[in-house]
């Protein structure tokens, strides 16, 4: 059996096997080789990659234009109106909360917006969610 092989950046990889067999294979967080700053830029270029390849850009945007769901750019560090439990509330967009809407969206739904975004939980494991909010976090 002939087979070929083809090399590509580790970012580009940990895409494809989010990707393989729908989405469930699950991708190590990269390894930390000096500090935040050392693997910073290729979990960011992964988190652009899984917008795409996750499809939140059929519902998130990233220059800040309305959708669906909440635009991304500017979000982190931000105060969000959301809706818990049917009263509104302000929070602040820090990693906790960005995580838990990852992985539970429904439990904060950002005021204006319907709870239609499925649970990522099981989805975003390892380095998948972490490299989404190193994304969002650049978007200002």
């Amino acid at each position: 059996m002939l087979a070929k092989a083809k090399a590509v950046p580790e970012a580009e990889f940990n895409v494809w096997l989010a990707s393989a067999n729908g989405g469930g294979m699950k991708v190590p967080a990269p390894p930390q080789a000096s500090g935040p700053e050392a693997t910073a830029a290729p979990r960011v270029e992964l988190g652009r990659k899984l917008y795409k390849v996750k499809q939140c850009v059929v519902c998130h945007t990233i220059d800040g234009a309305p959708r669906i769901g909440p635009a991304w750019k500017g979000l982190y560090g931000s105060a969000v109106k959301v809706v818990t439990n049917g009263k509104e509330r302000l929070v602040k967009a820090d990693d906790a909360y960005i995580r838990k809407s990852m992985a539970d969206p429904n439990a904060d739904v950002v005021a204006g917006y319907p709870a239609i975004m499925p649970p990522q939980m099981g989805i975003l494991d390892g380095g998948l969610a972490a490299a989404i909010l190193e994304f969002i976090k650049g978007l200002k």
